[in-house]
């Protein structure tokens, strides 16, 4: 549904599929052993990364279950040489007591570009925590201080001998130089207590540029110190690969946080920690984004971006796809909450100060509706009685959608009554008529992206762009109840004259009696809702 209007236009995609560990099985009717759930997860990692941009992220959740199987379908699908990073997030601090061996507490975040020479993250914001170490302060901004001597890493001589040179002190003004002299005549080597051959932070070059502004020089019990200043300018912290903050803790910022929006711990089964997503999408997405998150299950990935937009104005938006029943339960009512208020307590708000929101929500035949609606040929159905129970499934499944009901699964009548057209839906077991919009489905199938939509009687009129940019303009109507001329009236007192001329391509449902019409200084045919309904629906290429 998505792949036309989304193509491109996704900047993150954030997903926690099921891991299968035996203490969240997948709720699906195969058990996705190991060799399934590759495959299971590999098709939609593979579908996933068309509505991706060339700059966009993906970050998947996984724990060691399934880690290996994972890995393997983002490498085939982005490219081993677009692997970002392998975060490792404490999620757990006191461990799994029903492990058998090791209590585990983390789980992983693998993250991929698109295209790694295009993508970028953004640091941590700094806490007030943080911003408290910058405690001193000059013309160009707060720093604090730190050695100049490196530790750590890649810190010894041998290992880059460029960074390791003299360093000549002033004595009398402090003042530093790469020349001895008369006046600079103390010499400092990077040598730490033990005796250790270590090195500079800086090169050469990069010292002579500094070392006036960036480099404080002290005298202390007899021995010269070299110190730089550590700058703080708004860029925050630089994310780490392990993330252990107690912030991440799922049972404190998941499972309860349920409770306090539901009342309830369970509502729903292992919730991720509302933080771990939110420091994901506040380093991957930037205020515009658009992020996706095709296993959605108790709504994080949008309550964080929502928390996000509240928190800095920002615009990102979300989509959020998911399959299981507590959808109605608790994906749809935890965004409603989080959207009236951010503080709650027992399932009830604690303030009022909402944001800003407006979203939609849409349920999407099932492959099991489609089953149910087919409309058999008397023949069809004689040849059902045949069978056994599991036989006639097995046809039906095989032979009967691929053959004999071919001309079923498209009902051109829905079209004559577009407004009105209904699906048997299973609703407690039971099969319910229900409303099916066609309208919106066939923005999808276009990439539609609607600027104004005006309905007089029973003539609806969509105007917007598609994904491409091609101005179009979309007539419903309902046959039963509308003449051609009332269409074409309805058309010469909206469009006519300069109106017109904005339109790439109309399109309408049924027959009808316009000429060819002038749009954009090209004189075109106005297209059959049908028969592309029909192409993008079935995967029917232009001829």
């Amino acid at each position: 549904l998505m792949q036309e209007k989304y193509q491109e236009k996704v900047d993150c995609i954030y997903i926690d599929p099921p891991y299968n560990a035996k203490s969240s099985e997948i709720v699906y009717k195969n058990t996705f052993k190991h060799s399934s759930f590759l495959s299971f997860i590999h098709n939609r990692i593979h579908i996933g990364k068309s509505l991706l941009n060339e700059e966009a992220l993906i970050n998947v959740a996984i724990d060691d279950y399934e880690v290996t199987s994972v890995k393997l379908a983002l490498d085939s699908t982005y490219g081993k040489e677009n692997f970002v990073s392998n975060v490792v997030v404490i999620h757990n601090p006191r461990g799994r007591n029903d492990d058998k061996f090791y209590g585990t507490s983390h789980e992983y975040m693998l993250v991929y570009a698109v295209n790694k020479e295009y993508a970028q993250i953004n640091n941590f914001r700094a806490t007030d925590e943080d911003i408290k170490q910058y405690n001193k302060v000059d013309d160009i901004s707060n720093y604090t201080l730190t050695g100049y001597m490196r530790t750590g890493n890649n810190s010894n001589r041998f290992e880059r001998p460029n960074l390791y040179y003299s360093i000549f002190i002033n004595p009398e003004n402090k003042k530093l130089s790469l020349e001895k002299s008369e006046v600079f005549s103390v010499e400092v080597l990077p040598i730490n207590g033990d005796g250790d051959e270590k090195t500079w932070r800086w090169g050469r070059d990069t010292f002579i540029e500094k070392k006036d502004t960036e480099i404080l020089v002290s005298l202390i019990n007899g021995e010269w110190k070299l110190q730089k200043k550590r700058r703080f300018i708004g860029e925050g912290k630089k994310p780490k690969t392990i993330w252990h903050e107690p912030r991440y803790d799922a049972s404190t910022n998941g499972i309860m946080l349920m409770k306090a929006l539901f009342n309830s711990v369970s509502t729903f089964s292992y919730p991720k920690s509302l933080y771990t997503v939110y420091d994901a999408l506040s380093v991957s997405t930037s205020y515009n984004s658009l992020s996706l998150d095709y296993f959605a299950g108790s709504g994080t990935t949008g309550h964080a971006t929502i928390k996000l937009n509240r928190e800095d104005g920002g615009k990102r938006k979300y989509i959020l796809v998911e399959m299981g029943t507590y959808f109605n339960t608790v994906t749809k009512p935890r965004i409603q909450k989080v959207i009236y208020s951010d503080n709650w307590k027992n399932g009830k708000p604690q303030d009022t100060v909402g944001i800003s929101q407006l979203f939609k929500y849409q349920v999407l035949e099932s492959y099991e509706d489609a089953l149910n609606n087919l409309q058999l040929g008397k023949s069809s159905q004689d040849g059902l009685f045949q069978f056994s129970e599991t036989a006639q499934e097995d046809y039906l499944l095989n032979y009967m959608l691929d053959v004999e009901t071919q001309d079923h699964l498209f009902n051109i009548e829905m079209f004559r009554n577009p407004f009105n057209y209904q699906l048997k839906v299973t609703e407690n077991n039971e099969l319910v008529p229900t409303k099916v919009d066609l309208v919106e489905t066939f923005n999808y199938l276009i990439g539609m992206y609607v600027s104004r939509v005006q309905r007089i009687k029973d003539i609806k009129l969509i105007e917007g762009k598609t994904r491409e940019g091609i101005k179009t303009l979309i007539i419903w109507r309902n046959l039963e109840t509308t003449t051609h001329d009332e269409v074409a009236k309805v058309f010469r007192k909206l469009y006519d004259g300069v109106r017109s001329s904005e339109f790439d391509q109309i399109y309408i449902n049924g027959d009808h009696h316009f000429d060819n019409i002038r749009t954009g200084g090209d004189t075109f045919k106005v297209k059959l809702i049908e028969e592309t309904f029909f192409k993008k629906m079935f995967n029917i290429s232009e001829l």
